[in-house]
């Protein structure tokens, strides 16, 4: 594991551009960071993408277990990276310190805006991780362009997938998309989350859900299949999933499934 991710990790300290250690927050944990390199060591992207930047750790995670070649590159969209008091340029200090400055393209803008430029310019990516706002609409425009980019085979990953937002985007993909939900290795699977907090989350989400398909199926909303099609059965389990990407979008122009 690269030393600047190991330090942030164990002390759960990270220093500024000034030279100040500050506590870190809402980044992910080392057994995410483990998964990435696992994701990134099995399937070799060659050119990966993330949403949300924030003090780095995801991004380094990944360009650390990115094969190291003349194309190898990592794209990263944050719009508020280098705004005080929000992240300050941490994430990118950090990218610094661990050596990856070369590796990464940055841009400091809304990821709605820079993604469709990226896929304007036939960029092809392997691997894509998003983080970034979580409500409903920003993950699926974030999703959607991704989608376009993401080369046949690839994988993308949510984190926060127990949210109720992100949750439903990942519904949506495994219900009408060419996508497969990639099940990790027993060993990484101990998605069982540490923190009671998240436990509740889920399953309060998972309440919540039923209880809406219920009230739907009511107003014949909703076809049965739907109804009883629980996150279990579509594989779609605590908060990091990970999607294949199996194939070209094939749809008819009226296609939908509801999720």
């Amino acid at each position: 594991m690269n030393k600047v991710l190991e330090e942030i990790l164990s002390t759960g300290y990270t220093s500024t551009p000034e030279g100040q250690a500050i506590k870190v927050h809402g980044n992910i944990d080392q057994r995410k960071c483990i998964i990435l390199t696992h994701l990134i060591q099995k399937f070799k992207p060659i050119i990966s993408l993330e949403i949300g930047l924030a003090y780095g750790v995801s991004a380094i995670a990944i360009c650390d277990a990115l094969p190291k070649t003349a194309h190898s590159r990592h794209f990263i969209i944050d719009p508020h990276q280098n705004i005080k008091p929000v992240w300050g340029g941490i994430g990118l200090y950090n990218l610094n310190r661990a050596g990856f400055r070369n590796l990464i393209e940055f841009y400091e803008q809304p990821s709605y805006r820079m993604l469709p430029l990226l896929d304007s310019k036939h960029i092809k990516i392997d691997f894509a991780f998003i983080d970034g706002w979580h409500t409903f609409d920003y993950t699926l425009v974030d999703f959607f362009y991704i989608d376009k980019m993401l080369k046949v085979g690839g994988t993308v990953v949510f984190d926060d997938a127990d949210w109720p937002a992100v949750r439903n985007v990942c519904r949506f993909i495994a219900t009408n998309l060419e996508y497969s939900v990639y099940n990790l290795p027993d060993e990484f699977e101990t998605d069982k989350e540490p923190a009671l907090q998240h436990h509740s989350k889920f399953y309060l989400h998972t309440i919540v859900d039923s209880l809406s398909k219920l009230l739907y199926s009511f107003r014949g909303s909703e076809n049965k299949t739907s109804i009883i099609s629980k996150d279990n059965r579509l594989g779609l389990r605590g908060n990091f999933i990970i999607f294949k990407k199996e194939g070209e979008d094939k749809r008819k122009w009226n296609h939908f499934i509801p999720f």
